[in-house]
């Protein structure tokens, strides 16, 4: 009998195998094939940061969500004993995980340890496409010599961590600064969409969502997609409240906020997206969130916007309009 661990690593790392299951599934479901199926609620939550941003990497990634999705539906029937191989045919192959309920994924989760894992550092690529690590800094002093040491040696650069992307710092300081619960991967179908999500956390309560940023200015742009991303989490996972934290590094500091599912929200979010994903252009974000884009990024949104000056113009026009309205003032 062949290993089905193994059969699925051969599986997820056959990226042209995964490209053609891809556009059977949406095949199957009478998707268009290019048209966004798989999606993750931590992408979608992003909208709130900058709607076509969100969207656009969100396409980025369609593969490796559909690969998520995949490998959760066969790892776990493999631990429900649902399937003890990998069937050969494609079209069995995407079949598997049908019959997976919520009640066994509720069965799964409960078997599920708390698991903190603290990064010694992490890799990144600079602007020049050159190698670079950032060392965690709640290290102990020694360690933290130690690992520069060893990255030196190895001719790797030392970046700064509060010049760390955002996503890569977050991973960093959630092993050491967060709080520690158990929690689960899984998908859910909200038409036009199949949703993958992972909280940071699941208690028979509530879900659990960790963030950092580097200022209180920044924190109050980073709340909104923490809640939407917990709203999300709540919404699918079938919780009633949220428990998010923003860790602030200028201050050393983790706020923490607690409240029950926004379930308007939710919809609200993936609505909007829906909607941006078709092509509706909304208000654009404040300009310096743009420079956090990479260079591709912000070709594709500049030839998705060719006209941005114009409507942020706008924008401002419309906003002035309201204040002198509120203040009863003549236009």
């Amino acid at each position: 009998m062949s290993d089905i661990n193994s059969d699925l690593r051969a599986l997820l790392t056959n990226k042209q195998e995964m490209e053609s299951l891809l556009l059977l599934e949406k095949e199957r479901r009478g998707a268009d094939k290019n048209r966004l199926l798989f999606v993750g609620m931590a992408n979608i939550a992003n909208y709130w940061w900058c709607a076509m941003r969100s969207v656009l990497e969100t396409r980025r990634d369609e593969l490796l969500f559909f690969e998520s999705y995949l490998a959760d539906r066969l790892s776990d029937a493999q631990k429900l004993g649902i399937i003890d191989r990998l069937p050969v045919n494609s079209e069995q192959l995407l079949d598997v995980g049908d019959d997976i309920s919520w009640h066994d994924i509720a069965h799964l989760l409960k078997e599920k340890k708390a698991v903190r894992i603290a990064f010694p550092s992490l890799p990144a690529l600079d602007q020049n496409g050159n190698k670079v690590a950032f060392i965690n800094p709640d290290l102990p002093v020694e360690l933290r010599t130690q690992e520069r040491m060893r990255l030196e040696s190895q001719g790797i650069k030392i970046g700064n961590v509060e010049e760390m992307p955002p996503l890569l710092r977050g991973k960093m300081l959630e092993g050491t600064r967060s709080e520690c619960y158990p929690t689960i991967r899984w998908n859910f179908e909200y038409p036009p969409y199949v949703l993958v999500g992972v909280p940071d956390g699941i208690t028979d309560e509530f879900v659990y969502e960790f963030k950092t940023t580097q200022s209180q200015f920044l924190k109050r742009f980073v709340k909104p997609v923490a809640q939407a991303q917990a709203d999300l989490y709540g919404y699918f996972f079938r919780r009633g409240k949220k428990r998010y934290q923003i860790y602030v590094m200028e201050e050393g500091e983790t706020e923490t906020f607690e409240s029950d599912i926004d379930k308007s929200l939710v919809e609200r979010t993936l609505h909007d997206f829906d909607r941006v994903d078709s092509g509706w252009i909304l208000p654009l974000p404040v300009p310096w969130k743009c420079k956090n884009c990479g260079d591709g990024e912000r070709q594709l949104c500049d030839k998705k916007i060719p006209n941005k000056e114009e409507i942020r113009k706008k924008q401002r026009e419309g906003k002035r309009k309201v204040k002198q309205q509120r203040r009863g003032l003549p236009e």
